[in-house]
């Protein structure tokens, strides 16, 4: 999987790769969005669930929006960032940082240094609610600079979906 690199000024590489994000490296934790239900009914939540199951174990978790709820599955985590209340809803961007926050302090807890995750989610996500003036590349960044400020890379991966 061929990328570009950014670093930004805590020297965290983030990496937008066009590829299958379950081919990711397996040391590579993964990253994605939910809502508080668990439905993961669309799009790549509906491979989430397929791949690594855990809905029950998930919902036990009990996590509100701007939370993150957490699998470990094969020796990684999986991180779940619950955005918003119900499948239907919209996210906000508060919940995606909450969630982005609570994801680094599992992070720095659990020696976390390689993430993954699909760029589809945080397009969407800077569509659904207009918080920003900048270009999605930028905005992308700006949500996954908050991780890699803990890790020694973040990989941004785009697929056929995108």
């Amino acid at each position: 999987m061929a990328g570009s690199p950014n670093e930004d000024s805590e020297g965290s590489r983030i990496t937008y790769v066009k590829g299958d994000l379950f081919a990711c490296p397996k040391t590579d934790s993964l990253v994605h969005c939910i809502s508080e239900d668990c439905r993961m009914g669309a799009g790549i939540a509906v491979l989430f669930k397929k791949k690594f199951g855990g809905v029950q174990e998930l919902l036990n978790q009990q996590k509100k929006s701007g939370e993150v709820a957490v699998l470990k599955r094969d020796g990684r985590y999986i991180y779940y960032l619950i955005t918003k209340k119900r499948a239907s809803h919209k996210p906000t961007y508060e919940n995606l940082r909450k969630s982005l926050e609570a994801m680094k302090s599992h992070c720095l807890r659990n020696g976390v240094t390689e993430l993954s995750m699909p760029r589809i989610g945080f397009v969407s996500f800077i569509f659904w609610c207009g918080s920003h003036r900048e270009s999605p590349r930028g905005d992308l960044q700006l949500c996954c600079r908050c991780c890699c400020q803990v890790t020694k890379s973040c990989l941004i991966l785009r697929n056929s979906m995108d």
